[in-house]
């Protein structure tokens, strides 16, 4: 099987069940690791293949010491400040955590909550899909931060509404002590709105009478849960579900949705602005002693001499390296949705990317050594990690592999050219030759005529093919690119290489 057949299978509908000879595994779990941002789990899948990824985690460690050196905000230092905050004894970051009675929440469960709470449209959906991860995964701790967080943030919010303070800076107490709850969360309409909800559209029966008595009867319900809630928030230290409960129970719900999505907010807010003491965090689960001269006040300065620290650190350690790995594994935006590499009849190799739904890419090759499959896979992770497009990483393997193999592959067109001209010469010669003999009567120098004509065509042809321009259809072993958009196959191997230049 060659290139030019793997190519035209692909525009068929059943192409994997014609092409595919097997599945290489690792590969699948590299890139599954990859979209998760789990250093280690890549790590792990690349050693169980004997994968060296040696030349791919130098790629990630140039990228962080890019950021580094730009003073930018590491991934890794919010999120190691959000497992510090909420995984009980911090989890992996080694410190101590301000909840030690708090349960250790799973490091890849925080990891998702943190991508969905720092994504750069942060709104309903994603609000909606961290209280979901939150409730199925039992964490009562971050729900309680996020509540406790809220609700002050909801205070101080009707309470610029109704002062007109808009430089209002006050916590739950403070604004209790200056304004009552009871015109914060408009304690009328409340008792109206809940005396509506229980006594409903139900025909009366019994009368104007029986309807004044359940409507005084709600009331009462009303106005004792609301003087208990008071009571409640009135405490400096208040219990959170019993608060929840009774806001429930008064039929708040719409401002316990509006509690939640403030609290969230607050976190969201409070891990991005306080990245240095993530950072201190980050440096001590990889065993580094963070500088002891920080200026809390001054906290950009404080980031940047973490930064500059972290930077003449890392390269020297092992674990230094492995910091720069994982922050740069934490910090990639890639969006695939499969990933895999099938051997092809025949010792070809073929790289299945799918972006998005109903589109896939293809990068195959042949690689019939396990050496040669290595290769072609990291020489892929390489440029997809560092370009952060597809089409673009596949149009510069393509290119490395036709730069790598230039040299061979003219050798090889000069060996072919030379080849095809050498009976053509031969015979140009031998007539020359004669014709020299016949006209000079010269055996010797005919011979000596017809030699040098014949070397001179050979060195010619052998130049002429050495010129010509290396290409992918010169060699099986250079990869060739296609898509399939929607079951069509859509882009030929020259297009994707013009686009991948374009970029």
């Amino acid at each position: 099987m060659k290139k030019k057949q793997i190519i035209e299978i692909l525009g068929r509908k059943e192409y994997l069940s014609q092409l595919m000879s097997g599945e290489l595994e690792c590969f699948r779990l590299l890139m599954d690791r990859l979209m998760h941002h789990d250093y280690p789990g890549m790590n792990q899948a690349a050693l169980g293949e004997g994968l060296d990824l040696t030349p791919v985690y130098k790629v990630l460690e140039e990228k962080t010491c890019q950021k580094l050196q730009r003073n930018e905000t590491l991934r890794c230092y919010e999120f190691s400040l959000l497992l510090d905050m909420f995984s009980g004894d911090g989890g992996g970051c080694g410190v101590q955590a301000a909840d030690t009675l708090a349960r250790v929440v799973d490091e890849e469960k925080l990891l998702s909550l943190y991508f969905e709470l720092t994504g750069p449209r942060f709104g309903d959906k994603q609000a909606e899909r961290i209280k979901h991860y939150i409730s199925i995964w039992g964490l009562d701790q971050i729900y309680a931060y996020m509540f406790v967080k809220g609700l002050g943030a909801y205070f101080n919010q009707r309470y610029i509404e109704l002062s007109g303070n808009k430089d209002a800076e006050l916590d739950l107490q403070g604004i209790l002590a200056v304004m009552p709850a009871a015109d914060i969360l408009e304690e009328e309409k409340l008792i109206e709105d809940f005396v509506f909800d229980e006594m409903g559209s139900a025909t009366l029966q019994d009368g104007l009478k029986e309807d004044l008595l359940q409507e005084k009867t709600h009331r009462e319900k009303a106005q004792a849960i609301l003087d208990e809630l008071y009571g409640m928030l009135g405490r400096e230290q208040y219990d959170y579900p019993a608060v929840l409960e009774l806001m429930k129970n008064i039929h708040l719900d719409r401002q316990i949705k509006i509690v939640e999505r403030l609290g969230l907010a607050y976190l969201r807010k409070h891990i991005k602005e306080n990245a240095a003491e993530g950072a201190v965090a980050a440096a001590r689960r990889f065993g580094f002693s963070p500088p002891d001269t920080l200026d809390e006040k001054n906290r950009e300065g404080s980031l940047r001499a973490l930064n500059s620290y972290l930077l003449s650190q890392c390269r020297a350690s092992e674990r230094g390296r492995d910091f720069l790995r994982w922050e740069s594994v934490l910090d990639h935006c890639l969006v695939i949705e499969q990933a895999n590499c099938y051997t092809v009849h025949g010792g070809y190799l073929l790289l299945r990317i799918s972006p998005v739904e109903d589109v896939e890419h293809f990068l195959f090759g042949y690689y019939p050594l396990t050496n040669d499959r290595h290769q072609f896979i990291r020489d892929f992770l390489c440029e997809f990690l560092e370009q952060e497009k597809l089409i673009k990483a596949a149009g510069n393997v393509i290119q490395n592999y036709l730069e790598r193999m230039s040299g061979q592959i003219r050798l090889r067109n000069a060996s072919k050219s030379a080849a095809f001209a050498f009976p053509v010469m031969l015979a140009v010669a031998i007539l020359v030759g004669w014709v020299y003999n016949l006209a000079m009567g010269n055996l010797g120098e005919g011979i000596l005529l017809a030699a040098g004509i014949l070397l001179l065509g050979e060195a010619i042809a052998a130049r002429n093919g050495f010129s010509m321009e290396a290409k992918a259809e010169d060699s099986e072993a250079i990869p060739e690119y296609a898509c399939r958009d929607q079951g069509i196959l859509k882009i030929r191997p020259s297009a994707a290489r013009k686009r991948a230049a374009g970029h």
